[in-house]
């Protein structure tokens, strides 16, 4: 098999300036969100999530209810 030689990556001023810009407005979001969650319910207890919740939850599964 025949591989290709690598390619050369070049990062440029403009791209690490974009960079920058978004990871300010994520952070800027997040932000938000947590004030936003902070304000409207400080009292709320917190319950805590089961293994198979927390993996449901990052690989975007939602449990549909059987039908017999």
């Amino acid at each position: 098999m025949i591989r290709r030689s690598p390619t050369r990556i070049e990062l440029k001023l403009d791209d690490i300036q974009e960079y920058d810009a978004m990871r300010r407005e994520q952070e800027s979001r997040k932000e938000q969100q947590t004030e936003n969650r902070n304000s409207t319910e400080p009292w709320a207890p917190v319950v805590p999530k089961t293994k198979q919740e927390i993996i449901h939850e990052r690989i975007g599964y939602v449990p549909q209810p059987r039908m017999t």
